[in-house]
């Protein structure tokens, strides 16, 4: 389990000499499914139930937040 920054975890006890399938399952939260979506104000983070009514912040633009496996990188191949 991987929650938190830098989102980065050290495999190598768990692989073999040779070949070995790595599989990443990756959960995110329902942030940009349930909104609030237009408030220009939100951060990244923390959604309360005062952002769904916050009228000083609204914007017709959608607010979206960067989710999901943006990148792997194998630093080291084992052997």
């Amino acid at each position: 389990l991987v929650a938190f920054p830098p989102y980065e975890i050290n495999i190598s006890p768990h692989l073999r000499p040779g070949e070995n399938e790595v599989a990443v399952e990756v959960i995110n939260s329902l942030r940009n499914l349930l909104g609030p979506h237009h408030n220009r104000a939100l951060s990244e983070g923390f959604v309360h139930p005062g952002a769904f009514t916050d009228e000083s912040n609204w914007t017709d633009e959608y607010r979206f937040v960067p989710c999901g496996l943006m990148g792997a990188e194998l630093l080291r191949e084992v052997r």
